[in-house]
């Protein structure tokens, strides 16, 4: 495929193209100073991204990944992308070159492998047993601007680009004066507007629209905004956090507030940074964690993405004395906790806490499990049950805010049914004539009503104002 028939689905594509004259220079001027230890730093992500191609091959080619095998969709196409896609022009190759000498490896897959993928992915795309949609659409697994987030990455590990100073929390939200507090939730929503072919409005507005006709005290994002949350200085596409994430995003009635995450990450959360400067977000003081107070209860929202040291900050950690010293002040053992991150605690399938301990790390943390534990991350919408590793913690997925993805066949029973550790997932068909919609489900979003020893939970579907799960527990 050339570069041209690419932007038929995608009419990103050109932006990323946008300033890689001057990324070029500085990635040549930092080929100078680039010292073993950085390209060393570079190594395990490498093989992450081929890991990733190897089980995108693997899927779209009916092979079905076990879990277990290493890699994550979403990276799989950015290798064979940048070796075989992109633009044959003196900036792009210049680009290629210089991302080869920081140790960029071949693609796992060769053109012709590469091209017998194209085909299936023109036709319908597949699913992956999390619900992760590889097929040729904007925001799916497929989409050819993810080179954006991998540049943008390189740029920060090579130490083009910085991260932005961590800043420290001030202090916590005390609410009083009613009885209860509503909190309307998003994970990976800041996607922006987009061509959604029979949609009346592209998602990320479809399920804000939902989420503000609830109304909530709080309106929340729990972090993601693509391609790499990119701040007004970025080299390639910028000003991404603030087109498809501040300049939309609502408040609720008292506020609302943002969570750190992989894809800000990329650019070193300043974009995010930017974006907590503005009046929306005045209550969270521009900080990326916060508290808040209401009767028995202490909402945390932590920044687990800015200290993991994961490949690709994939994986999440809260191991900063920051977060560890304010969660302590907060004397959160004599509370309810409601836990809000980015990253999830369990495996996708609620069967077994990720490999990167973050479960372990947050309940030492609060010297207890959490009562409760909302993350994004995972492109879905899932409850888990009694029956998974969430023990006597409430442990909920809500990161199907925006980004296209499919019915997880992993979360299904043989007989059609779902699994004994999850209670609900998001299935509900989109019903789209389009081939990248044929395999795609609702995008939604959540809302926890707080009362004095209780919380009443409810799913939600865009385009549906009923709760299509709910459930009221009492401590």
């Amino acid at each position: 495929m050339d570069a041209n028939s690419s932007t038929d689905y995608n009419p990103r594509w050109p932006l990323c193209l946008v300033g890689l004259d001057g990324l070029v220079a500085k990635l040549e001027a930092a080929r100078t100073t680039a010292t073993p230890a950085d390209l060393a730093a570079l190594a395990i992500d490498w093989q992450f991204l081929t890991d990733s191609t190897t089980k995108m091959d693997d899927l779209l080619q009916g092979k079905q990944p076990p879990d277990s095998q290493s890699g994550d969709y979403e990276f799989g196409p950015v290798l064979p992308v940048i070796q075989y896609e992109l633009p044959e022009n003196k900036i792009v190759q210049a680009l290629i070159a210089v991302l080869r000498v920081f140790g960029m490896p071949d693609s796992p897959i060769s053109e012709s492998q590469w091209n017998a993928d194209l085909a299936v992915l023109d036709a319908s795309g597949a699913v992956g047993s999390d619900g992760s949609l590889v097929v040729h659409s904007d925001l799916a697994v497929a989409d050819y601007c993810w080179v954006i987030a991998l540049i943008e990455y390189v740029l920060l590990k090579v130490g083009i680009d910085s991260s932005h100073e961590f800043v420290q929390a001030s202090g916590s939200i005390e609410v009083s004066g009613q009885s209860s507090l509503t909190l309307a939730l998003a994970g990976d929503w800041g996607s922006g507007p987009w061509a959604d072919p029979g949609q009346s409005a592209y998602p990320a507005q479809a399920v804000l629209d939902g989420m503000l006709a609830t109304t909530p005290d709080y309106m929340i994002h729990l972090g993601d905004v693509y391609y790499a949350g990119t701040p007004s200085t970025s080299y390639i596409d910028s000003d991404e956090e603030k087109r498809y994430f501040t300049d939309l995003w609502k408040a609720g009635s008292r506020g609302a507030l943002a969570l750190n995450s992989n894809h800000e990450m990329y650019s070193g959360a300043n974009g995010l940074f930017e974006a907590l400067g503005s009046s929306l977000f005045a209550d969270q003081g521009g900080a990326t964690y916060f508290a808040i107070e209401f009767q028995d209860w202490l909402i945390l929202g932590l920044d687990t993405a800015y200290y993991d040291p994961s490949a690709l900050f994939m994986t999440g950690a809260l191991t900063d004395p920051d977060q560890l010293a304010f969660i302590q002040g907060l004397n959160p053992k004599d509370k309810l906790v409601l836990l809000l991150t980015h990253h999830n605690g369990l495996l996708y399938d609620g069967t077994k806490p990720t490999p990167s301990t973050l479960w372990t790390q947050v309940c030492t943390a609060l010297g207890k499990p959490p009562e409760v534990w909302y993350w994004g991350h995972i492109h879905n919408g899932i409850v888990y049950s009694s029956k998974s590793q969430a023990g006597t913690t409430l442990a909920r997925c809500c990161g199907h805010g925006a980004l296209p993805f499919g019915a997880a066949y992993g979360l299904q029973t043989p007989g059609g049914g779902t699994i004994p550790a999850v209670s609900y997932y998001a299935h509900t068909p989109l019903g789209g004539t389009a081939p990248p919609q044929k395999f795609r489900v609702l995008n939604g979003f959540a809302t926890v009503c707080l009362e004095k020893g209780k919380i009443t939970e409810r799913f939600y579907e865009k385009g549906n104002p009923n709760a299509v799960w709910e459930l009221a527990t009492t401590f």
